[in-house]
């Protein structure tokens, strides 16, 4: 079964690289309302949810500093019938200082293809896909593909309601991980208000998130809420509070002595973005997160913070 799951990757892999080729050859030498956009992000970052040197578990319980920077090229496409066709390659490395078997190199290919429903607007559709090749310095650590689909509706110019499903399989290297091969189920609503014309906004998200691996101990089930409300303080500095949290019940025993685990986990954070020009802006961040575990080895808690400089380095419309 396995070598059949690899193959439907790959062909994935190929029919959204396809894509994006032939949306930068082929159409944008003969369409109109194309922007070509190409981006870097360059962060450090102090996580809680990175694995100890000596863990091998996938499972997360330890704080790291992670060092980051990622290059992403866009296209956008506003065809015909006034539907909006875009694809994105992302390439990202993320370094751990002094861990080196947890530095990952990354390579991501979006595709969405987004339609208006009515002749008002208020309705949309968006059909959405994800492909994601993740390795180490040794090898590889998995292949991932995803397919949603995101319906929107438009209240108003200050209400926007939306929900979306999603399915993706994860195909994990063996000699990584054992078991770790998974299913996914996403399931989210949520509502965004921007009370004035300006950027404020405040977004709240509720979801369900079912995953289903090889072994049981890696599968469960997850129930979470999101929460950010961001406020401009001037024309060039803002700031975005966050809230958010899940429960996650396991299915299988965490091991031979230890019960099926149990998390509950809480993050607050205060983003600060200052925009340097209208090419960059940086941006950083401080909170706390927390993960109560019946588990004391996943039982975990303490500050994240970081940084990141967002700059775009070219744009190009016809």
């Amino acid at each position: 079964m396995k070598p059949v799951l690899t193959a439907f990757l790959r062909c994935c892999t190929l029919a959204l690289g396809a894509g994006l080729v032939t949306a930068l050859s082929v159409q944008t030498a003969r369409a109109e309302g194309v922007v070509i956009t190409l981006d870097n992000v360059s962060s450090f970052e102090s996580d809680a949810d990175v694995v100890p040197a000596n863990n091998t578990s996938p499972e997360q319980s330890a704080l790291n500093l992670h060092l980051r920077s990622a290059f992403t090229l866009g296209y956008r496409q506003k065809l015909d019938n006034g539907h909006i066709l875009s694809f994105g390659q992302t390439v990202e490395g993320d370094v751990v200082p002094g861990i080196d078997t947890l530095d990952r190199l990354e390579f991501k290919t979006t595709g969405q293809y987004q339609m208006d429903l009515d002749e008002a607007r208020k309705w949309q559709l968006r059909l959405q896909g994800e492909y994601t090749h993740n390795k180490s310095r040794e090898m590889l650590v998995f292949d991932r593909v995803r397919a949603g689909v995101q319906l929107r509706f438009r209240h108003g110019p200050q209400h926007l309601s939306r929900a979306r499903l999603r399915l993706g399989y994860r195909d994990q290297n063996d000699a990584k991980f054992q078991g770790f091969d998974q299913t996914e189920i996403l399931l989210e609503v949520g509502h965004d208000w921007r009370p004035g014309k300006d950027r404020r906004n405040l977004s709240v998200t509720a979801y369900s998130e079912l995953r289903r691996a090889e072994a049981s101990k890696f599968s469960y089930d997850e129930f979470g809420l999101r929460l950010a409300y961001r406020h401009p303080v001037s024309k060039t500095f803002e700031l975005t509070g966050r809230v958010s949290g899940f429960v996650r019940d396991y299915d299988g025993a965490f091991s031979a002595t230890d019960p099926s685990r149990h998390d509950t986990r809480l993050l607050v954070q205060v983003d600060g973005a200052y925009k340097l020009s209208d090419r960059a802006s940086l941006v950083g961040y401080v909170g706390w997160e927390a993960n109560r575990s019946n588990i004391n080895a996943r039982d975990y808690a303490g500050p994240v913070a970081g940084g990141q400089l967002k700059i775009n380095l070219g744009r190009w419309t016809r």
